[in-house]
């Protein structure tokens, strides 16, 4: 309290000092004595006479007047993949856990370092910062990339006839209905069939094998137009048994062009729908294309194998060629599956971002190991 001398030789209360009561009866200061704050990381002590005084500056952080912490706040750490930031008390607080990799204290990457995936046929790999890497694809004597290592091992769907009507679906990619396109795959035949459905494009076309009861077009190829119901052509060579060889139906919107193992086998020059027309096949209620047997007969499913299919836009072929051994993705390509993953019913696509398949059949297809 300051106070004063009043005419009677009285001491009267001038007034309560908030802080400090100097010598004269003058109240000073900014601060109660033995009071403590911080400046910053500054803690700073009120002395007697009610002034702030420095003490040493904290290492990391100062609270209430005392130094504390083990960081400085606002700085960012990583524990593990957990992305930490230092509290105003010098404490370090988990702000995210981070999906793949934590990096300077924040999250980053997009997989988990040491996993490995296939892109395409490229093996790659998940470095320590999270991000894939890996540019040269496999080749002999290991061609296939299977979950992100090269692999000599190749697989193929083998279909066993009967009542089982083992097939692959594929939705029709809306990018080729109604336009030119070409279908092509590996084919291995296993025994002779009466009638069996190698591939089934839409509501419009099938391409069957032809078995022993037709004479003279045993072992050829026939084209059927399901929507007039006439065999559009057969194919003008045989099919061998128990051999791979390469089939193709061309189509450039006037003329499908067939070819078996590279060679001109047949064609019809009054095609004008296309291969992949928008419509349901016959037995289904979806816009797909099945291959190795259609739901709706018991009687064409495929005794046989496929190993790689690949659907482009536009007549890939019009001459005779030599057939590719392994099928690749290139600009025109819009459905590659073959069929490496060996295992499971979803046939998964080799061109990122493709449509994939499905086995369909009780049982379904399997897959076998094959050498081409």
């Amino acid at each position: 309290m300051a106070q004063s001398c009043n005419v009677n030789g009285q001491w009267t209360t001038n007034q309560t000092c908030p802080y400090v009561c100097s010598g004269a009866g003058v109240c000073s200061g900014q601060c109660s004595p033995t009071s403590t704050r911080c400046s910053g990381t500054i803690p700073q002590s009120c002395d007697a006479s009610g002034n702030w005084s420095n003490l040493a500056d904290c290492t990391y952080a100062c609270v209430n007047g005392n130094c504390t912490g083990v960081c400085r706040p606002g700085d960012k750490r990583c524990l593990g993949t957990a992305s930490q930031t230092c509290d105003s008390t010098g404490q370090w607080q988990t702000s995210q856990n981070c999906p793949y990799v934590c990096s300077a204290g924040s999250c980053t990457g997009v997989c988990t370092p040491g996993s490995a995936q296939c892109s395409g046929n490229i093996p790659q790999t998940c470095d320590q910062l999270g991000q894939w890497s890996g540019s040269t694809a496999c080749s002999d004597p290991a061609p296939i990339c299977r979950e992100g290592v090269c692999d000599s091992a190749s697989y193929a769907v083998s279909f066993q006839g009967g009542s089982q009507r083992g097939r692959v679906v594929i939705a029709q990619p809306p990018s080729l209905i109604g336009k030119p396109a070409t279908i092509e795959l590996w084919l291995r035949l296993r025994t002779e069939q009466d009638y069996s459905t190698l591939f089934n494009t839409g509501g419009s076309f099938r391409a069957h094998y032809l078995g022993p009861v037709y004479g003279a077009l045993r072992g050829a190829v026939s084209f059927f137009n399901d929507v007039s119901g006439t065999v559009l052509f057969n194919s003008t060579s045989k099919v061998p048994l128990n051999e791979w060889l390469h089939l193709v139906a061309s189509h450039d919107g006037t003329n499908l062009r067939m070819f078996i193992n590279g060679k001109f086998a047949g064609s019809s020059t009054t095609v004008t729908s296309s291969l992949i027309d928008g419509k349901a096949p016959l037995g289904e209620t979806n816009i797909v294309m099945q291959f190795g047997s259609t739901p709706r007969a018991n009687n064409e499913s495929l005794i046989g194998d496929i190993d790689e299919l690949r659907i482009s836009s536009g007549a890939r072929y019009t001459v005779d060629f030599n057939p590719p051994a392994r099928l690749e993705s290139d600009a025109t390509t819009v459905v590659l599956m073959r069929f490496d993953q060996g295992s499971g019913s979803t046939v998964q696509s080799d061109v990122p971002g493709g449509p994939t398949g499905t086995l369909l059949g009780t049982p379904l297809p399997t897959y076998v190991q094959v050498t081409r």
